[in-house]
């Protein structure tokens, strides 16, 4: 019996020893632990300590110190700790498995330091790029990437606009520009890679088909074909393009065709402006249809204008119309007594005057005044003279009135 004790107590005693003496790289006291690590050459207990020690650096401090390739690929390639991966990666010289780990880890950091110790830069920075969570660290890395394929898929993909208006600022290649100024949905971003683009035909695409106006207006600024422009300024729906457009035309039809047919007075005016046809600008002139804004527009390209009917128009149409000043009275009768010795423009802005003097008359009233209505009725007797605050003038009586 006593020697069946002893047989027990020799077989158990190890395991208890084991169990109330723990290793000092399992106990509390880094410095014990670390130092224990660091005494350690048995390489399958170097491992144990690798997988189960307690503090992180007491794990890094163990695989550094182990030395079979296969075992550091194998933290390289699954560990879940990415501090021990780097770590195996940093103690392998083979180039071969670097190679491996470079496209098989488990993780973009490893498959990162991989690279990195391969040489491969640009390889290291599309991981990061592609993969890291952290806008800087991204943006830092496409500050320094240049291969043109992976800057085209950040610009394509990354979530931060910051990080795509920087890619397509460091894109060269233009196939990749017309690929984002065709596909992105990010509008910015497109104007961003438009600006860079060259290819006519690409840009004559966007000018005439592309959804959005900005874009389209970009494109037409960029655009020499006359015929592509000649089509948009006829019919492009916005009229800020219509206008952009007009402007490169030098074909006097297409011009005088626009001036006479377009709905914006912003649009036909540029029109005006290119026109050199006398004729074509007195039609315009005369043409009671058209605003005072464009008549006068193609009045003052006349060789036969009046300079000072010119400049006095050109002061009302600066949107001082609501000024009572000296000044702007002085103006208006100065244009009065212009119109009275000058038979042409007299029948040209006979009518467009007589509102403005109507109006000035008007806003001098009192303003508790019930009749006091600026620009509502055109049929006062101008033939009397006002005695309000207004301009409190006679509007003289011309054969041309209806």
């Amino acid at each position: 019996m006593k020697i069946f004790l002893l047989i027990i107590v020799i077989i158990a005693l190890p395991i208890i020893i084991r169990r109330v003496v723990k290793p000092a790289w399992l106990g509390k006291n880094y410095d014990k632990a670390y130092d224990a690590v660091r005494r350690c050459t048995n390489q399958k207990k170097l491992l144990k300590i690798a997988l189960t020690a307690k503090y992180l650096e007491i794990r890094r401090a163990a695989v550094w110190r182990l030395n079979d390739e296969n075992v550091l690929t194998q933290f390289a390639l699954f560990s879940p700790m990415k501090e021990l991966q780097t770590t195996a990666i940093q103690k392998l010289e083979n180039k071969a498995l670097l190679q491996m780990i470079a496209t098989k880890a488990n993780s973009w950091s490893a498959r990162k330091e991989a690279k990195h110790k391969l040489g491969d830069e640009q390889g290291a920075l599309e991981e990061v790029v592609k993969k890291d969570p952290n806008y800087y660290n991204r943006y830092a890395a496409v500050e320094k990437l240049t291969n043109q394929s992976i800057l085209e898929e950040v610009a394509l993909k990354d979530k931060e606009g910051m990080i795509r208006s920087l890619a397509v600022e460091k894109i060269t290649d233009e196939k990749y520009l017309i690929k984002i100024v065709l596909t992105d949905l990010d509008k910015g971003i497109r104007k961003d890679a438009l600006e860079k683009i060259t290819d006519e035909e690409v840009l004559k695409k966007v000018a005439l088909h592309d959804t959005d106006r900005d874009i389209r207006e970009k494109a037409i600024e960029k655009i020499t074909d006359e015929e592509v422009l000649k089509t948009v300024a006829l019919n492009d729906l916005y009229y800020i393009n219509r206008y952009v457009a007009t402007r490169k035309i030098t074909d006097e039809e297409v011009l005088e065709k626009i001036a006479l047919t377009d709905s914006e007075s912003f649009v036909q005016n540029g029109a005006i402006d290119k026109i050199k046809n006398q004729d074509v600008l007195l039609k315009i002139v005369e043409c009671g249809s058209y605003s005072m804004d464009v008549r006068f527009c193609a009045y003052s390209k006349l060789n036969s204008n009046n300079s000072a009917i010119i400049e006095a128009i050109e002061i009302i149409n600066l949107g001082q119309r609501d000024d009572r000043s000296e000044k702007m009275k002085q103006t208006i009768r100065n244009l009065i007594e212009l119109f009275k010795h000058n038979h042409f423009e007299a029948r040209l802005f006979w009518k467009d005057v007589k509102k403005i003097v109507e109006y000035h008359n008007d806003t001098g009233r009192d303003s508790h005044d019930d009749n006091a209505h600026p620009v509502e009725n055109y049929h006062h007797d101008y033939r009397t003279n006002h005695t309000d605050n207004g301009i409190a003038m006679s509007f003289p009586p011309y054969p041309f009135e209806d």
